[in-house]
């Protein structure tokens, strides 16, 4: 496996992970408590990242999807999953920010390579 192949694999592997934290983390904490009454909602709370709650994608997917939304799909208690679906975009924003900002001293780099030459 080439090292290129190996840092992609895990940046994959990475990035997988944190989108999947509250899952993980509900999975961990039911089988530590065996709760059956345990939701999304109250994983998030848990985790400490309720933030996700009162955010603008949160409240513009509740204002979509929700009960009184244009397209309402989901029941009034049913918003676990709007909540980890606003959590996960949060996380592709800052995924494709920390790539914008790796790329960026490649392309310096390269660009001083051409331009100044190769000792």
């Amino acid at each position: 496996m080439r090292k290129k192949s190996q840092k992609r694999l895990f940046d994959n592997i990475f990035w997988y992970i944190i989108y999947l934290l509250p899952i993980l983390a509900m999975g961990i904490f039911l089988a530590k408590n065996g709760a059956v009454d345990f939701s999304i909602i109250n994983c998030f709370e848990s985790l400490g990242i309720s933030i996700f709650s009162d955010n603008i994608i949160y409240i513009t997917m509740i204002s979509i999807f929700g009960v009184g939304g244009v397209f309402p799909i989901f029941a009034d208690g049913a918003y676990g999953l709007l909540m980890f679906a606003s959590y996960y975009v949060c996380c592709f924003f800052v995924h494709m920010i920390v790539d914008v900002l790796l790329l960026l001293p490649r392309l310096v780099m390269n660009f001083n390579d051409k331009v100044g030459g190769e000792d």
